[in-house]
């Protein structure tokens, strides 16, 4: 195929690795009603979106959207994980070209661009301490895995004599978890507060004296 096909081939095509039929149809709808979720979620935050919405963006009927997600809870859960997906790469890479700090000071630049997405995380993470409830596990894995790939570019960048070596990364990488929560949660409640410029100040405190 060549490059000219690959841009002319249907979307649900590309995104299901080039597989046609069924499944690439099945596919290639779940990733359309899953952008279309983002979406409103993005715009309207948890409260304000409804699955039908949704299903109406994407052209496809309630029943169908649930075929798809089972659930209002597994769709909210789909969608934050292609936000992990998303964010994830992003960070890796600023972490190895400009620092860990660094690379948390544009995450939360770019989260406040989207404030139904951070309403939408707010909102469920506290939920989901419940351990019945659907997304208990994802926060269990979000939040660890956060703090393993954040302590690894701090001790990193302590060898590079980037940041202070008397503290333990580990410790720093939770604390700086639980300072972006708290931070989210006083942005929702007051959309004036700088999450950028407070994030900036506790890493000042980073630096080596």
């Amino acid at each position: 195929m060549t490059a000219h096909d690959q841009a002319a081939a249907p979307a649900a095509t590309r995104r299901s690795g080039g597989k046609r039929g069924p499944y690439a149809k099945t596919a290639g709808r779940r990733e359309e009603i899953l952008d279309a979720a983002f979406d409103v979620f993005a715009q309207q935050g948890l409260r304000g979106s409804s699955l039908r919405e949704i299903a109406e963006r994407v052209g496809v009927s309630h029943t169908s959207l649930l075929h798809h997600f089972g659930s209002k809870d597994q769709l909210l859960i789909a969608v934050l994980q292609r936000r992990r997906e998303v964010q994830t790469p992003v960070i890796e890479r600023l972490m190895s070209e400009r620092g860990v700090m660094d690379a948390v000071v544009e995450n939360v630049r770019e989260s406040a661009t989207t404030r139904g997405i951070v309403a939408l995380h707010t909102t469920v993470a506290a939920e989901s301490t419940d351990p019945d409830h659907p997304a208990n596990l994802f926060f269990r894995e979000h939040y660890h895995g956060y703090a393993q790939t954040i302590s690894a570019g701090i001790a990193r960048d302590q060898a590079l004599g980037r940041l202070r070596d008397d503290v333990a990364p580990l410790v720093v990488a939770r604390q700086l978890s639980a300072l972006l929560d708290g931070l989210q949660v006083q942005w929702l409640l007051d959309p004036d507060l700088d999450m950028v410029a407070e994030v900036e100040a506790f890493a000042a405190l980073l630096l080596p004296r």
